[in-house]
């Protein structure tokens, strides 16, 4: 790390507000690059834009720093593959959820429910009809 910058407060405190780091990265082949990270603001080696889309970066972004000696930060180290398939999988689920609720050609039509036949008891006899076949 080359070195820190930090911006005070303007309220007259000693405690900083906000803090850079200027960050050298040296790979194994030796090529390097210097960049600067400071709070939501990340540094990323290698910083091609197709590097970016695909993962193949490390992302640095300042992460504490050490009240004792300014000179010293802490630095997060980040590397996602797979963060473009992870964001293409939500937008599929999330498309599948709205088309399931409003989009109509998608939905299974709705069966309609056909109650079962009831059985009948034969008509009940008449009273006089039992009377007449009693005698």
């Amino acid at each position: 790390m080359a070195g820190n910058k930090f911006r005070f407060r303007n309220e007259g405190s000693d405690s900083p507000a906000g803090f850079k780091s200027t960050v050298r990265v040296t790979n194994a082949e030796g090529d390097s690059a210097t960049g600067r990270c400071w709070m939501n603001n990340p540094f990323s080696y290698p910083g091609q834009w197709w590097r970016t889309f695909s993962g193949l970066t490390y992302k640095m972004s300042q992460a504490s720093w050490n009240p004792d000696n300014l000179g010293q930060s802490t630095i997060q180290i980040l590397r996602d593959p797979g963060w473009l398939l992870k964001w293409i999988g939500s937008l599929l689920i999330v498309s599948g959820i709205f088309m399931l609720f409003y989009v109509k050609k998608f939905r299974r039509p709705s069966r309609t429910v056909v109650p079962p036949p009831t059985l009948t008891s034969p008509p009940a006899r008449r009273e006089e009809e039992l009377i007449s076949s009693a005698t």
